[in-house]
């Protein structure tokens, strides 16, 4: 059931994608201009393939403010990329 996910990207989804893909640098909470806990913490977890609410609600925040989710890079890396004119 994954067709045109690039508008809006669920929990679910992005649990699935971050079992298949190696987050690195590309994944920055900073750049997202929101602090969600401790960042290594999330990371950690991120890592692990754990989807964790904090993350989840950091990307809808992130997200609303146009922001985009790709994968880029060999081995693929998870990135955010600011969308619009934002403060970052």
């Amino acid at each position: 059931m994954s067709g045109a996910g690039q508008n809006a990207t669920t929990g679910r989804d992005l649990g699935l994608l971050l079992k298949n893909m190696r987050v690195g640098r590309g994944l920055s909470l900073k750049q997202a201009g929101v602090l969600v806990g401790r960042r290594h913490q999330v990371l950690a977890q991120v890592e692990a393939g754990k989807i964790v609410p904090a993350v989840d609600a950091w990307l809808a925040i992130f997200t609303a403010y146009g922001g985009k989710l790709s994968v880029k890079g060999n081995p693929p890396t998870l990135r955010l990329e600011p969308g619009g004119n934002g403060r970052g």
